[in-house]
């Protein structure tokens, strides 16, 4: 792989893991609205079925986030080590503390989960509370 497809590989992955995201907050705004104004009015099959759905995208997403950024952290070590060879000259890539990747890994994953549970927690007390 050549410098310009490792970094065209990066940009990639950063658009689809960008997109990926916002297609999530996406679903979680479909289920906070469905949750306000239908949760009181749902039968338990119809909860269950909702829920089930909500939990299997919600894994599906938080998933590929998680694996995308894997892959995306594999593919910047790959890019330094290749820095440090002196194959690549990127003069300007790896600049970022050596974390930082990992550290936002963490907070996408973190985000998706969390913006699961409140949702969930969004449910269930709309669905008491009317």
């Amino acid at each position: 792989m050549t410098e310009a497809e490792a970094y065209e590989l990066l940009v990639l992955i950063t658009s689809e893991l960008n997109q990926l995201t916002f297609g999530y907050f996406s679903i979680i705004s479909a289920f906070l609205v469905m949750s306000y104004f239908v949760a009181n009015k749902l039968n338990n099959i119809h909860s269950t079925i909702i829920l089930i759905l909500f939990t299997l995208c919600s894994f599906y997403i938080v998933s590929n986030l998680y694996l995308l950024n894997n892959d995306l952290d594999n593919l910047i070590a790959d890019m330094l080590l290749k820095k440090s060879q002196g194959v690549f000259e990127l003069a300007w890539f790896g600049k970022n503390p050596p974390l930082a990747s990992n550290f936002l890994t963490l907070v996408q994953v973190l985000i998706g989960l969390g913006g699961y549970i409140c949702s969930i927690i969004f449910f269930y007390s709309n669905r008491k509370m009317r």
